[in-house]
C-alpha cells in the first residue's frame, strides 16, 4: 500500500472557485485575470482542485472559497502539485498560506463532523 504523505485529511468539497494570481510581474490591475476552477477536496493545510488552464507550480493565487457550512474563507494558495488528466484538463494541488487560526478550526470542526457521521472514526490500539 502506497505512504499517504498528506499531514491533513481532505474532505470533498463540490464548488466552483475564481484564482487571482498575486505573484506575477503585471502592474496593470486591468489585466489580471480571474481563473475558474472546480474544488474537489480540502483540508486545513491544502486543497485539491482541477481547471482548464495550466498553472505554474510555486505560483500564489488569492481566493475566496465557500466551505460545508456555506461561510467563506479567504486564503493565499501555493500550487505546490501538477497532473494533467486529460488533454486540457489539469488537476492541482494547493497549500494554504495564511489562513487564519478560525477558518483552519472550521475546517478542522467539520472534519470531526463527518467522521462522526460517517463512522471513520479509529479506535486507538
Amino acid at each position: 500500500m502506497p505512504e499517504n504523505k498528506r499531514k491533513s485529511k481532505r474532505l470533498e468539497l463540490n464548488v466552483n472557485i475564481a484564482l487571482d494570481r498575486i505573484d506575477n510581474d503585471v502592474s496593470d490591475s486591468v489585466s489580471v485575470q480571474m481563473i475558474p476552477v472546480r474544488v474537489l477536496d480540502l483540508s486545513k493545510d491544502g486543497i485539491g482542485f482541477i481547471t482548464n488552464r495550466q498553472l505554474d507550480m510555486d505560483s500564489f493565487y488569492n481566493t475566496e472559497i465557500e466551505i460545508w457550512t456555506k461561510e467563506h474563507i479567504k486564503t493565499v494558495i501555493k500550487i505546490i502539485r501538477v497532473q494533467k488528466i486529460d488533454a486540457n484538463i489539469y488537476r492541482y494541488g494547493g497549500i494554504f498560506l495564511g489562513l487564519s487560526d478560525s477558518d483552519r478550526f472550521k475546517i478542522e470542526v467539520y472534519q470531526i463532523v463527518d467522521e462522526n457521521e460517517n463512522g471513520e472514526i479509529e479506535e486507538e490500539i
